[in-house]
């Protein structure tokens, strides 16, 4: 009877431990994960892919919801022939252009632990606020002879929202693909300047708009 009595207890209390550690928040006790991302925006205008690097930090606080620490950096560049007819001639200018972007958010993933997704795996819906710093740099040349620059400098915010879905893979790493949509101020199209066109701008405008992402994050503890 001693025996029985002890066997049963002695199950009952690996199956209480294997369900407490079912229910912890995390990935087998592991919270916190370190991400890299790309986020792909591409131009149908200049006809060119412009990628985004993200690297983010995040921790389970719950069985649904991630807190998250991201930045982002992206630098769009141009390069066109501008012409002028100043007195009716025809004078070609070589302008290069270049618009660079860092990015600091804060952002919530939030898991739908009713459909059996417990974060951070599965698939999540998320939001987010961030603050963005422009800064546009243009080169003139003519015949081979620098003649003009202009730099500017702006900053911006913009609300976030996605949906995606994460996968854990030998206990450590994690895939997460996705898409992200964001609503910006109209900073991008005021960044306007005498030298370049206004596709460099509508890039960086749209590409805050739409993006799809894919990343690789790695689970530390």
């Amino acid at each position: 009877m001693y025996c029985r009595i002890s066997g049963i207890l002695f199950i009952a209390a690996m199956l209480m431990s294997i369900v407490t550690l079912a229910q912890a928040p995390g990935y087998m006790g592991k919270r916190f994960s370190a991400h890299y991302e790309n986020q792909l925006w591409y131009s149908f205008t200049s006809r060119h892919m412009d990628l985004f690097h993200i690297a983010s930090a995040e921790y389970v606080i719950t069985l649904s919801h991630v807190l998250a620490l991201r930045y982002t950096y992206s630098g769009l560049q141009t390069q066109f022939d501008k012409i002028n007819t100043p007195d009716g001639a025809s004078v070609i200018y070589d302008v290069r252009g270049l618009v660079r972007t860092h990015a600091l958010s804060v952002w919530g993933k939030f898991f739908s632990y009713r459909k059996g997704f417990i974060a951070p795996v599965g698939r999540y819906t998320s939001c987010g606020a961030g603050f963005l710093y422009h800064k546009s740099y243009a080169s003139e040349t003519r015949s081979g002879l620098h003649s003009g620059d202009e730099l500017h400098h702006y900053a911006d915010v913009i609300v976030y929202f996605g949906q995606g879905r994460q996968f854990v893979f030998a206990e450590r790493l994690i895939l997460n693909v996705g898409v992200q949509v964001g609503l910006p101020a109209v900073t991008a199209f005021r960044i306007r300047s005498g030298l370049l066109n206004g596709d460099l701008y509508s890039r960086v405008f749209f590409a805050s708009l739409f993006r799809a992402q894919v990343g690789m994050g790695f689970l530390a503890f």
